[in-house]
């Protein structure tokens, strides 16, 4: 790396994560970089080492987030009713599987956890502060990541005003407030097999 200016490899060589990642954060406003007249990234090494502070983000925890593990079902909630926030976590820690749970308030903290963690399912309110629910999805969707994440929709917003945005995007599920619990153990469940069913495979 040269000077004060990354390029978007040399930012994610810095913070531990795939240029993909680095991609989602540029484009939903959380990390901040220009272009160059031929339409390359650049970064300020001062701007990325401050991100790195302020999210307590090292390539070391990163690797740690994903990589250890691995035979867990990584599930990220952004939710920004601490109540309830507190509900989830209360819940799917009694259920003794092998979870691995990460908790968000808004969803701009959110797109950033989404990007460490790469979680398999994501628990999503639509209303949040800083960046709304929707704008998560499309953000999601331009960069290809929901092919390997399930997306469960929980909103108290009218049913048919939701389904109108997101009835025709594959692996999202939609349910409405009060949370039902038992389905969302049952995607867990049912990504755990899944995952199980991929390292028998490779074994």
């Amino acid at each position: 790396m040269a000077n004060d200016i990354y390029t978007t490899k040399d930012t994610a060589q810095v913070l531990g994560v795939t240029p993909r990642t680095i991609q989602l954060w540029c484009e939903s406003g959380v990390l901040e970089s220009w272009k160059t007249p031929g339409g390359h990234r650049r970064f300020d090494r001062q701007v990325v080492e401050a991100f790195a502070k302020d999210r307590q983000i090292t390539k070391k925890s990163v690797d740690a987030e994903v990589i250890e593990d691995s035979e867990s079902c990584r599930v990220l909630i952004i939710e920004d009713d601490p109540m309830l926030l507190n509900l989830y976590n209360m819940n799917i820690n009694s259920w003794e599987l092998p979870i691995k749970l990460a908790l968000s308030q808004d969803g701009y903290d959110g797109l950033v956890k989404i990007g460490l963690i790469q979680p398999h399912i994501l628990i999503l309110d639509l209303s949040l502060p800083s960046v709304d629910g929707f704008q998560i999805i499309a953000t999601l969707l331009k960069n290809n990541l929901l092919s390997s994440m399930r997306v469960i929709v929980v909103s108290g917003l009218a049913k048919a005003d939701i389904d109108q945005n997101i009835e025709n995007i594959k692996n999202i599920r939609h349910l409405q407030k009060p949370v039902d619990f038992k389905i969302i153990r049952e995607e867990i469940q049912n990504r755990l097999e899944s995952n199980f069913k991929k390292m028998d495979m490779i074994g």
